[in-house]
């Protein structure tokens, strides 16, 4: 290689890997403070059950809303506490049909919509009289105390939304969702870490229940490809706070390479979006949770860096094979640590490891390079095919 050549390698493997250790860094020294700090959060004993409104924005659906419909009359809740609003996408009639066939059990009103998701949960948002309001996707399976348990966090400290742990419902369906569950794992490790250290815990929709009020104090739902990112830290600009509690959530994976390459698309752009968007909502935050929130937006770009800081190392060969390692290693050795899946499973999630990594950051690439190029992307739904297997 010609010294210029060799010159323009370095600098991409010192910048690409250096950030890339820094965000791995961030994450594991985050875990092992909240660690440290771990304790049993307060929470309030409830005074009767309020009512709760719960959204489902749904699109051509039909089949696997109405197993989301079927999972609500399993919630240990009184169901006359419930209301249910779904929004329709205009045309679907079989999930008008779907709707129907539970009004003898469900209190519930579906409305025919047209538009991206944000847009649904406002519409649905102005039906709304509770207090409380649930934010579920179609796909989503709630475990039968999940809504007490919500409910005795909120309100305290400060609380004025609740969450739980995801975990995939189609675990049956191939190995992506193996790797999607751990992922799950991962990012429970590092919000209930972040929950002990007063950091930033996302509301994401697939699972939130949040108090009107702050809701409706933020102005609702923006048009953004996130638009549960964004909710999120314009509630922690007012003052708000997300808690995360054990509760597990059950959603749908991705089983196709492309319905993943998609979903990430979505998930990089949106949250780098939220960032440039909301700029200006971070001056309006603490130092630490400024820092979080800083840390947490930007985090998108990782993946993204991840191919050239391989390629650059790869190339330029001798200590720089050891960055290499620093950032494979760790990751190949994850899976390892799953105790939810079979060790067979987790040798198989183990060796694909590096390919699952590298799909995702073709992902991140084209969601930095679309929002560079200002290449519009509109809001679009990961494809739910209604497939439920649990399996140990």
């Amino acid at each position: 290689m010609t010294k210029s050549v060799d010159l323009i390698l370095t600098i991409t493997s010192i910048t690409t890997s250096s950030v890339i250790i820094i965000f791995m860094t961030y994450a594991v020294l985050i875990t092992l403070l909240g660690l440290m700090k771990s304790k049993e959060f307060s929470s309030t004993s409830l005074r009767g059950l309020p009512e709760v409104s719960i959204l489902i924005p749904v699109k051509d659906e039909a089949e696997v809303l109405k197993e989301a419909l079927k999972s609500l009359l399993s919630i240990n809740y009184p169901l006359s506490k419930l209301r249910v609003y779904v929004g329709v996408d205009i045309g679907c009639s079989k999930c008008l049909d779907v709707c129907r066939s539970f009004n003898d059990e469900l209190i519930i009103e579906c409305v025919e919509v047209y538009g991206s998701k944000p847009l649904v949960l406002n519409k649905l948002l102005r039906r709304v009289s509770s207090d409380y309001v649930l934010l579920i996707d179609c796909d989503t399976i709630l475990s039968s105390n999940i809504l007490t348990e919500f409910l005795k966090v909120l309100g305290v400290d400060g609380v004025v939304g609740v969450t739980g742990v995801p975990k995939p419902n189609n675990l049956c369906s191939g190995l992506l969702p193996k790797y999607f569950l751990v992922e799950c794992r991962l990012w429970r490790s590092i919000t209930k870490a972040k929950d002990s250290l007063g950091l930033i815990v996302q509301a994401p929709g697939y699972c939130s229940l949040l108090k009107r009020e702050f809701i409706e104090l933020v102005g609702g739902w923006e048009d953004l490809l996130t638009e549960d990112n964004d909710l999120t830290l314009r509630i922690y600009g007012v003052g708000g706070r997300i808690k995360l509690v054990g509760a597990e959530v059950y959603i749908e994976s991705p089983t196709k390479v492309l319905t993943l390459i998609k979903q990430r698309v979505r998930w990089y752009r949106g949250t780098l979006e939220v960032l440039i968007r909301r700029w200006g909502v971070l001056s309006r935050l603490g130092l630490k949770l400024r820092i979080d929130a800083f840390m947490t937006y930007t985090s998108p770009i990782t993946p993204a860096l991840l191919i050239p800081a391989l390629i650059s190392n790869t190339l330029l060969g001798g200590p720089f094979n050891l960055i290499n390692a620093i950032l494979v290693i760790p990751q190949v050795l994850t899976p390892l640590m799953i105790s939810d899946l079979d060790i067979i499973s987790r040798i198989k999630l183990s060796i694909i490891t590096l390919p699952y990594v590298i799909i995702n950051s073709i992902a991140s690439i084209i969601a930095i390079t679309t929002l560079v190029l200002g290449i519009r992307i509109s809001w679009w739904r990961t494809e739910k095919l209604g497939v439920r297997c649990f399996i140990n």
